[in-house]
């Protein structure tokens, strides 16, 4: 809080102790916006209108128009320009040049034609009236290199304090052993590729913050946060030639209290060569410079960085004292203070809502807050429900009205003591009431029916009943919470749905943060065990058999025995958060949206028919045994491996003098098969597939067919080890072949 008493006494001069009604609160009342303030302020002191009344008139029609701070923040740019810093800013500002966005959702009021850099005009008179000796300037945002905070300011960078900290408002500040590449200085930045990476790294936190965004100034003076940025090249290895230097890479960007130097939340990349360096630039090698918004704890930090700028809103607003003017601002800032201060998320949501329907009279403020009542009483019995759709519908709008009224005393402009008690109170019972009726059995029945409808009341036992769902269940899955609904028939959504169980609600975690655990199949895995199934059962007996016409339903009956056979032993488990305000908006939850968008029916299905149509017209023979089918009987021993991610595998060695076929050996998948090869030069050739037909027709139309460059058996004092996977880092060159090159 003491950061901010400084700004409090700027606003001083412009915010009288009291607010008269008299005819100077509408001196100005014709003005829109704060441009046209200041010059009929700057008109009415030419007149002759006393300084005091002037400013005192200028408070109120900014108060009455909620820009309060934006008026004090205009008058302290004015009055600076009397001062010994503002020339000193402005020229730091001039000679660093460095191109940075400076722009933010905070910095401007198109509305009242406000930014925070902006310098209105002002006569004489009108700074006479806003003067202040310690005024400061808010000059555009221009980075800080730390060692300027000695050669500008007098004084360390780790003992710098903001004289006029604001509460939103940052200054980017650089190490002082920043490189902009390796051994070279930030300030030598020839190439712009330092400046690239601060301006990212700048751009995407103010983008990330959205409207909790602050304030980017040049100015240190104004700062309540620095955002430090460090990016250099670490020495790392002499690569071969002795001229050819590797270096490694970190870069980082903390946001620390201005005047404490306490990190607040920090983000940091380190990048580290490989031992293979394949590009340089000079002689030197360094990794390309990464986007730190890729990072993991990337969302964390941003959440850091906005719970620190909204807390010193808060304070900032609450320390204001309560007017007619500014009551609504005034309560907002006092209900998010008391929000950091809670722990339970139910209370916290309610304070973080915010106010409606605001009047301050008769020493008193009435409002409005959400108390998340979904009113489930006057609702009745879910089950029992006509419509159950529009039950929760309306348990949802009702949660989201404001209705919980409340009036509490205000003393001396400040919300009294008996007055913070009453509103903690009131909003614990109501925050204990929503948490105990969003937790009630009906609401959650109706949230795991939204997400999660039965495809049939009955008992399912057998898959037929899967393929006939009930009459209101594809309507369900089409609501307006989304899914696969519109790229999958009906009957394979019976199947997905049922194969989800064992769906649990914990709203511990608050109205926007509500977490289902579901146990249930994984779509895409589901989808492809079922094709496969499919696949197997056409490619088992002879064209003639096979029944393509209905290629979409056998996969539909395939996914339907899956989830009965899957239902009673899955244990693939998943978690989904769901935010109360976008549900009463129809919006689905996007861990929701991204499980079910892999189950993409049409796609496999038209795989399916694709890959059917490949099937040569005889049926599949068994899989051979995993062994040498011929040869390998003397030799130099030979061991050929299969990883267990391959397919089945057959394998011929042909000589090279003479093209022969050697040793011919069949390899199931995770298996190897050892034989004997007589001393000289092969070739390689290895089919692999999901269906075999005999050594003539190999694994078909299906199969994948590829040979190896030359390799040399050594004597029988040797042994060799080949596994057989494609790889571009591997010891034996791979290349295609033709089925015909199996038969010489």
């Amino acid at each position: 809080m003491r950061r901010f008493v400084l700004i409090l006494l700027v606003l001083s001069f412009v915010t009288p102790a009291c607010f008269r009604a008299s005819a100077e609160e509408n001196m100005f009342e014709h003005c829109s916006t704060l441009e046209s303030l200041f010059a009929s302020a700057d008109e009415a002191l030419r007149e002759g209108v006393p300084q005091k009344q002037v400013t005192d008139a200028m408070s109120a029609w900014a108060e009455a128009n909620g820009v309060s701070d934006e008026l004090a923040w205009a008058c302290e740019n004015i009055a600076a320009t009397l001062g010994k810093d503002y020339q000193q800013m402005l020229a730091y500002a001039e000679e660093l040049q460095v191109d940075v966005w400076s722009k933010s959702p905070a910095s401007e009021d198109r509305a009242n034609k406000w930014t925070a850099y902006t310098l209105y005009e002002a006569s004489d008179a009108m700074l006479s009236a806003l003067k202040d000796s310690g005024a400061q300037f808010c000059t555009p945002a221009s980075p800080w290199d730390q060692s300027a905070f000695k050669t500008r300011l007098g004084v360390e960078y780790s003992k710098f304090k903001p004289t006029r900290a604001r509460a939103g408002y940052a200054c980017i500040v650089i190490c002082k052993d920043a490189q902009s590449a390796p051994e070279t200085p930030w300030t030598k930045d020839k190439d712009g590729e330092f400046e690239e990476a601060l301006g990212d790294a700048v751009s995407s936190l103010i983008s990330h913050l959205d409207e909790d965004a602050p304030i980017l100034t040049g100015n240190p003076h104004l700062a309540s946060t620095f955002w430090v940025f460090n990016l250099n090249y670490p020495f790392y290895a002499w690569y071969g030639q002795k001229e050819v230097r590797g270096f490694n890479l970190k870069i980082s960007l903390t946001v620390v209290d201005a005047a404490t130097k306490k990190t607040i939340a920090e983000i940091k990349k380190t990048e580290t060569l490989p031992n293979r360096i394949s590009r340089w630039s000079n002689w030197i090698a360094k990794p390309d410079v990464p986007d730190l918004t890729e990072e993991k704890g990337y969302d964390a930090f941003v959440q850091k960085v906005a719970a620190a700028l909204r807390k010193e809103r808060a304070a900032a607003a609450s320390a204001r004292k309560i007017t007619a003017f500014n009551a609504a601002q005034a309560l907002d800032g006092i209900l998010l203070e008391q929000a950091n201060k809670q722990t339970d998320p139910w209370e916290k949501a309610i304070y973080e809502s915010g106010a409606k329907e605001v009047v301050f009279e008769n020493g008193a403020l009435s409002f409005s807050l959400r108390g998340y009542d979904p009113r489930l009483k006057e609702l009745g019995d879910y089950q029992k429900a006509e419509d159950k759709s529009a039950w929760l519908q309306a348990a949802l709008e009702n949660a989201a009205r404001y209705e919980l009224r409340l009036s509490v005393p205000v003393e001396d402009g400040k919300l009294s003591a008996p007055g913070v008690k009453a509103l903690n109170k009131a909003v614990k019972t109501a925050a204990a009431a929503a948490s105990k009726a969003f937790s009630s059995k009906d609401f959650t029945a109706a949230l795991k029916d939204a997400l999660f409808p039965a495809p049939r009341a009955d008992k399912v036992t057998k898959a037929d009943q899967l393929m006939e769902p009930d009459a209101g269940f594809y309507d369900q899955v089409l609501s307006r919470y989304g899914g696969p609904g519109d790229i999958a028939p009906v009957q394979a959504l019976s199947a997905l749905y049922y194969a989800q169980k064992s769906v649990t609600v914990n709203l511990k975690g608050g109205p926007h943060s509500i977490k289902l655990t579901c146990v249930g199949a994984d779509p895409a895995s589901m989808l492809k065990t079922a094709s496969k199934a499919a696949l197997d059962q056409l490619a088992g007996v002879t064209a003639d058999q096979r029944d393509r016409a209905d290629l979409s339903g056998k996969l539909n009956l395939k996914l339907a025995e899956l989830a009965i056979s899957q239902r009673a032993k899955e244990e693939n488990k998943y978690s989904i958060a769901l935010d109360l305000d976008d549900l009463v908006h129809g919006a689905y939850p996007e861990e929701y949206q991204t499980h079910f968008a892999a189950f993409t029916f049409n796609e496999t299905a038209e795989t399916l028919e694709q890959t059917a149509e490949m099937l040569p017209e005889m049926a599949c023979l068994p899989m051979p045994k995993n062994g040498v089918i011929s040869g390998g009987k003397s030799g130099t021993q030979v061991t050929v491996k299969v990883t267990k991610n391959s397919s089945p595998t057959y394998v011929q060695f042909q000589s090279e003098n003479g093209g022969k076929t050697a040793v011919t050996a069949f390899v199931l998948p995770g298996k190897q098969v050892t034989f004997k090869l007589p001393q000289g030069e092969y070739r390689i050739l290895y089919s692999s597939g999901p269906y075999w037909y005999g050594e003539e027709k190999m694994f078909a139309a299906l199969g994948t067919y590829q040979k190896s460059e030359i390799v040399t058996i050594q004597g029988k004092n040797y042994s060799h080890t080949f596994t057989l996977e494609s790889s571009d880092d591997g010891d034996v060159s791979i290349y295609d072949a033709d089925p015909s090159e199996f038969h010489t």
